[in-house]
């Protein structure tokens, strides 16, 4: 059952995508997604909760498809206009454990829901000694939608994406306090270009305080010189240098993103030693 509610906010995010604020405060979990429509309009359309519960919006995040259906008139939507909103659903959720996180484009938007997890606990125990690793070495370095309905499948099917329906600064290590140990979670977010890096503020903070290992990726750099933190090109070949048996450290990997994305990043994992069943997956497209 669909609910009409008021958008409360609608904000530029970045050079390509923007934030829709919702007036309703659904009972979800960091993860789930609910379903967008106007009336009048195509069927809904899902799309990752980007808030953390608790918010007093509901926020979606979303980029315009100018052939599309609905963010073309999502686009043009103004504080007090109307959009149908379905119940949160969805099971892409995070796990209490060594976890990394990977993210493609507005498939950071579940990752942003995850964040109150990050600062309520929820890893507690998880994190490990550093390791003295490639992936520490690297941090230090500071080296140079329409996104339509997704389908939830389980991680052990035969086409290997766990396909949820749901869309879509800092360099150098991390500083934990108190001690030499490495957060619980590590997060890899990709973009086009270093201003659609969205929610980079907010995972910096979480970095600063020792609740996250983050790094950013820009595929398409349009800048001469990349700034420290940001390293220019796909995570995929920054995986493949990792040391042997690097991400055997990791129980629970999500990734999220386009189905090719997806589809490379899972083959790239398994290549490097990661369990088939510690992967899930979320895919828009």
């Amino acid at each position: 059952m669909t609910q009409r509610v008021r958008v409360a906010g609608h904000s530029h995010q970045g050079r390509m995508g923007r934030f829709l604020e919702l007036d309703c405060q659904p009972d979800f979990a960091p993860g789930q997604h609910v379903g967008l429509s106007l009336p009048g309009g195509p069927p809904p359309r899902l799309y990752s909760v980007a808030s953390v519960p608790g918010s007093p919006v509901l926020r979606i995040l979303y980029t315009l498809v100018p052939e599309g259906e609905l963010t073309p008139r999502l686009w043009e939507l103004e504080p007090g206009d109307t959009v149908d909103v379905t119940p949160p659903a969805g099971a892409f959720f995070p796990q209490p454990a060594r976890s990394l996180w990977i993210a493609a484009g507005t498939g950071i938007a579940p990752f942003m829901s995850m964040v109150s997890l990050l600062r309520d606990g929820f890893f507690a125990g998880q994190a490990s000694r550093a390791r003295g690793s490639q992936l520490t070495e690297q941090e230090k370095t500071g080296e140079n939608g329409d996104a339509g309905p997704r389908q939830t499948a389980g991680a052990s099917q035969a086409a290997g994406v766990n396909q949820t329906a749901g869309a879509s600064q800092a360099a150098g290590v991390n500083q934990v306090a108190g001690a030499n140990q490495s957060p619980a979670v590590t997060l890899l977010q990709s973009s086009r270009d270093e201003e659609d890096l969205w929610g980079q503020e907010t995972f910096a903070d979480l970095q600063a305080a020792g609740l996250l290992h983050y790094q950013r990726f820009v595929t398409r750099p349009g800048l001469t010189k990349i700034p420290p933190g940001i390293r220019p090109g796909r995570v995929l070949p920054w995986l493949r240098q990792l040391p042997l048996g690097e991400l055997l450290q990791y129980n629970h990997i999500m990734i999220c993103g386009s189905t090719q994305m997806i589809l490379d990043t899972r083959d790239c994992l398994l290549e490097l030693g990661a369990a088939f069943d510690r992967i899930v997956s979320e895919v828009y497209f």
